[in-house]
């Protein structure tokens, strides 16, 4: 486990079609999504920030949790290797409808 995203899980996540993302909601209740954009939705301009350029479709269980301080976790998995990487962290800014910014916390590999 690392405390950083290395450049190949970097690439990896930032080359997803849907990741998927767990907070909880405002309630506390875990909950799990997927997240799609245009390529590149996801960025990391270094290996502690990861950069989200979606929100969760209207009416999604996690529509409003994606703020500052919140922890999130993602899970990219590559279907036709079955690669799997996950990553945790509290996102740093996600106000509006702008970019979610992740302060990437932890970073490992998954078994397929």
């Amino acid at each position: 486990m690392r405390g950083y995203l290395p450049e190949g899980y970097r690439d990896f996540h930032c080359a997803l079609p849907y990741p998927i993302v767990a907070a909880r909601d405002g309630a506390g209740w875990p909950w799990a999504t997927l997240l799609t954009g245009e390529a590149g939705f996801f960025t990391s301009p270094d290996p502690q920030t990861l950069v989200i350029s979606s929100r969760p479709a209207v009416g999604d269980a996690l529509g409003a949790a994606f703020v500052q301080r919140v922890d999130l976790g993602v899970l990219g998995i590559e279907l036709s290797s079955r690669r799997r990487n996950r990553l945790n962290g509290r996102i740093l800014d996600g106000r509006g409808g702008g970019a979610i910014i992740c302060d990437v916390e932890q970073s490992f590999g998954n078994c397929p």
